[in-house]
């Protein structure tokens, strides 16, 4: 299934007016929270959960940051395989972040545990790699508009970006 990167970025634009407050508290507890590879996984996983929850419909509040603990291990396994592949070598952690887009959606709206993930995320990748490439890219602008207005803006492009992603996921799977 082609991927609409305009509806999917709509869609975060959507989500994130509904709920504006709260995913800026929650990115920026998230931002400030963040220890690489030990709470950054559980606090975007966090995050999708936020963007699922809006997705359906209903009200996100700041504390569903901390729904993210809930996948703390399968969380902490995705971060450790991404940070091996940009230990070793730069690229193979840049893939598996192209390649991997949907590791997080997956992890926290089908409910698997980290690797498994993983697997399916990989998978996904390489068999629709222009449309995960597509999103990875979309992502990527979101996050140097958001950057470039002296971070600031990254309280509202993270939340867009993972709820555009989260989009993306939704009509992939479909």
């Amino acid at each position: 299934m082609h991927v609409d990167y305009g509806v999917c970025v709509k869609k975060g634009i959507d989500v994130f007016k509904d709920n504006a407050l709260a995913f800026i508290i929650a990115t920026f507890i998230a931002i400030v929270g963040m220890i690489p590879v030990i709470t950054a996984p559980p606090l975007i996983a966090g995050l999708f959960y936020m963007a699922d929850k809006g997705m359906k419909g209903r009200k996100v509040e700041v504390s569903d940051i901390f729904e993210g603990l809930d996948y703390l291990i399968p969380s902490l396994i995705y971060g450790l395989i991404v940070l091996v592949g940009l230990m070793v070598f730069i690229v193979p952690g840049v893939v598996i972040l192209i390649l991997g887009i949907y590791a997080m959606p997956i992890l926290v709206i089908d409910k698997v545990d980290g690797l498994t993930a993983v697997k399916k995320a990989l998978n996904f990748g390489k068999e629709n790699f222009l449309d995960v490439l597509g999103v990875s890219f979309m992502t990527m602008v979101l996050f140097i508009v958001g950057e470039s207005v002296f971070m600031v803006g990254s309280l509202i492009t993270i939340p867009i970006a993972i709820i555009a992603i989260t989009k993306a996921y939704e009509v992939s799977m479909s």
